[in-house]
């Protein structure tokens, strides 16, 4: 793992302002990458990462991947900060997103909220690029419907 004043200099040089880590703290739920929540003098930020030659351009893939959900405006999605590399490691920069308790109609908001990002449609079934599906690459190509 990184240490922290390698952190502060990838994350400084890649967010254009100085960042000073507080506190980096696990986050629970991920198998395949490394999550982290890391506390700064500028905020939080959830940073993910994982080998860069075992699972290269991962998290290139995982911010466009991000970035087409986000341009559905749908549901919530973090914002892609950063994509970082220093040989070994690769690290996706997120904002970070708090937890809140569940509102009533919650289950109902996101079952419409899906169904409508499931309305999105293309002409041809597939995607533009390859990418992953947990550790494996997916091969996708458009295929005709």
């Amino acid at each position: 793992m990184i240490d922290n004043s390698t952190l502060e200099k990838l994350l400084t040089e890649n967010l254009g302002k100085t960042i000073i880590i507080n506190n980096i703290s696990h986050v629970s739920g991920g198998s395949i990458n490394t999550a982290l929540k890391v506390s700064t003098n500028t905020g939080n930020y959830f940073i993910k990462t994982n080998s860069a030659t075992r699972f290269p351009r991962m998290f290139e893939k995982e911010a466009k991947g991000l970035s087409i959900l986000q341009s559905t405006h749908e549901i919530q999605t973090p914002e892609v900060l950063a994509v970082l590399n220093n040989n070994k490691e690769s690290f996706l920069v997120l904002n970070y997103i708090n937890s809140t308790s569940s509102k009533e109609n919650f289950w109902r908001v996101f079952g419409q909220k899906m169904a409508n990002l499931h309305k999105h449609t293309n002409n041809e079934f597939g995607l533009d690029h390859d990418n992953y599906i947990g550790s494996l690459i997916q091969t996708n190509n458009y295929k005709s419907t």
